[in-house]
């Protein structure tokens, strides 16, 4: 039994080598993270104007 506990240190190794994500994966996400974030500025963008023609209204 005592054979099989990783020596200390190790685990997170192991653990990374069994588990980490392929960098497909990995790429994919950052990509997809990418979007949007863009998509986040967009949007921000997008409810400026629509609040300054809001205001711009207003005042005619």
């Amino acid at each position: 039994m005592k054979d099989k506990i990783a020596p200390p240190g190790r685990g997170d190794l192991v653990f990374q080598k069994h588990f980490s994500p392929p960098q497909a994966v990995k790429s994919a996400f950052e990509s997809v993270f990418a979007i949007l974030s863009q998509l986040k500025f967009n949007l921000k963008i997008i409810v400026h104007f629509i609040r300054k023609s809001q205001k711009a209204k207003k005042w005619e």
